[in-house]
C-alpha cells in the first residue's frame, strides 16, 4: 500500500519541510530498500531518519496485532533550506503510517529541540 506524507511546520521562527513517498507490502519479515532512482546522497543523508520513522511506524503496528511489512523508499521532496533529519523522521513516519492502512490523524508532531513524531491509536 502507497504512503505519502508532507511535512511542514514552523517553530521558534524555523520552518522544516520533508516529503517523503513509500510503499509497503506484508512480508514474513521487516526490511527497508530504496528504489534506485533516488539519488545516493538522500539515503546517506537522511537514511537513519528514514529507518527511524518506518521502524516507529513498524513497531506500533505490530504492537496492535499488525504484521510485518517490507517498505520501498520512491521519494524524498525536500528544500535545501528546511529539510533536516528531524523533518524528514516525521515526514516518514506518517508516511509508513499510512501505508500500514493507519489514519493519518493518529500521527501528532511535537518540538522541543526538534520535531518528534508520536502514533497514537485506540
Amino acid at each position: 500500500m502507497k504512503g505519502l506524507y508532507t511535512f511542514a511546520r514552523t517553530a521558534k521562527g524555523a520552518t522544516a519541510f520533508a516529503g517523503v513517498a513509500l510503499e509497503s507490502q506484508e512480508a514474513d519479515s521487516f526490511s527497508i530498500a530504496w528504489v534506485d532512482s533516488l539519488p545516493k546522497y538522500l539515503e546517506h543523508e537522511f537514511g537513519d531518519a528514514v529507518r527511524d520513522g518506518i521502524s516507529m511506524a513498524m513497531d506500533h503496528h505490530v504492537s496492535l496485532g499488525g504484521k510485518p511489512h517490507t517498505f520501498k523508499v520512491s521519494e524524498i521532496t525536500m528544500l535545501v533550506t528546511d529539510t533536516t533529519p528531524d523533518a524528514v523522521l516525521c515526514a516518514t513516519a506518517a508516511a509508513a503510517w499510512k501505508s500500514l492502512g493507519h489514519s493519518e490523524p493518529e500521527v501528532s508532531f511535537e518540538y522541543e529541540s526538534g520535531w518528534k513524531p508520536t502514533i497514537s491509536s485506540a
